[in-house]
């Protein structure tokens, strides 16, 4: 008798079917496709979180500024202190008292200072 061509395909088939490292193939495949999916998912959430952070680094940016206008601003020569001093003749509110006492011009449009009057900047 002679062979029957399909009988010797599916003994060939199921050969390698039952064969340990067609198994182990195929569960690398599967393991490598989950670690793909999980890489990606993690890129996903990082890039997020990366997007998440700048805006809010941002808002308070907006916000520090915000506050530091909104409180009278900060002395223009030390750029510590909250503002204190009213200069005459030119009218400028731009300095601490500390710095008032040790400078002579003013430092916003450089006129001389006739007088320091003290002022309290309401926040």
């Amino acid at each position: 008798m002679s062979p029957d061509p399909s009988m010797a395909v599916r003994e060939a088939s199921s050969k390698s079917a039952h064969q340990p490292g067609f198994f182990r193939r195929i569960l690398e495949l599967i393991l490598l496709l989950l670690t793909s999916l999980a890489a990606l998912f993690y890129f996903k959430s990082a890039e997020e979180a990366q997007v998440e952070k700048r805006r809010l680094e941002e808002e308070l940016r907006r916000v520090k500024s915000a506050r530091d206008d909104s409180a009278g601003g900060r002395c223009a020569v030390c750029m510590g202190n909250p503002l204190e001093v009213a200069l005459a003749p030119c009218g400028h509110v731009c300095l601490c008292r500390e710095c008032a006492d040790k400078v002579d011009t003013c430092p916003i449009c450089r006129e001389d200072i006739q007088d320091r009057t003290g002022v309290f900047v309401a926040t």
